[in-house]
């Protein structure tokens, strides 16, 4: 690695001196960062609970930006391709259902390519998840369901 360029009364010390000015800056900044480590801790957990409650109502308030903003790191798309996605779709694309009470559908994407493919409830989503997106397992699956089928017997 390149060293800088000493500049000043620094550049006419001798390598001892300038070895001892180095020992002495460190001592300092292990001296002094403990004492801000130190400070930092008590101002956070001088009224925890206040902090706590007012992280909390800003959550609750941001909350479609924070899930925009993680999916779209997530999926690594624009937030406009998520925001498109999440107000084309009420119900599951699957099931056709919509989303139980305080949550919200997943975004389902393709795990070779990484593209989105549309919104799912947790159930489908996860059932696809299981599947690992085989078709050909799915349609296995589906014949096996076709199979033990129970019939109904009329009287």
């Amino acid at each position: 690695m390149k060293q800088p360029r000493e500049k000043g009364w620094y550049a006419e010390l001798s390598e001892e001196k300038k070895e001892m000015y180095r020992a002495i800056a460190r001592r300092t900044y292990r001296k002094h960062h403990a004492k801000n480590l130190e400070k930092q801790r008590a101002k956070r957990n001088k009224d925890r609970e206040a902090w706590n409650a007012k992280a909390r109502e800003y959550m609750r308030k941001n909350r479609d930006n924070y899930y925009e903003y993680n999916a779209a790191n997530r999926f690594k798309v624009k937030r406009a391709e998520i925001q498109a996605l999440c107000a084309t779709s009420a119900v599951c694309e699957i099931c056709g259902n919509p989303p139980k009470a305080k949550t919200r559908l997943g975004i389902d994407h393709d795990h070779g390519t990484g593209k989105l493919r549309g919104m799912l409830c947790r159930t489908c989503n996860l059932g696809l998840g299981a599947f690992k997106d085989n078709e050909i397992l799915l349609h296995k699956a589906f014949f096996y369901l076709m199979k033990h089928k129970k019939v109904a017997v009329v009287a």
